[in-house]
């Protein structure tokens, strides 16, 4: 099911491939998105992390 909900969310520009990483990151487009289908409030600000260190965007 998590892939299922992954393919579409990339499929709709919802999220976008890290270059050299398994990690994602939301789009501005995402966050409308995630917030109408689903109900999802994500922070405004989405956490990074940089060389293990946890920081906002």
């Amino acid at each position: 099911m998590g892939r299922a909900i992954y393919r579409e969310c990339l499929a709709r520009g919802w999220v976008a491939h890290q270059l050299d990483s398994r990690a994602v990151r939301v789009t501005p487009e995402g966050y409308k998105g995630l917030a109408r289908v689903f109900g999802l409030a994500l922070p405004a600000m989405p956490l990074v992390n940089t060389r293990n260190t946890w920081r906002r965007a």
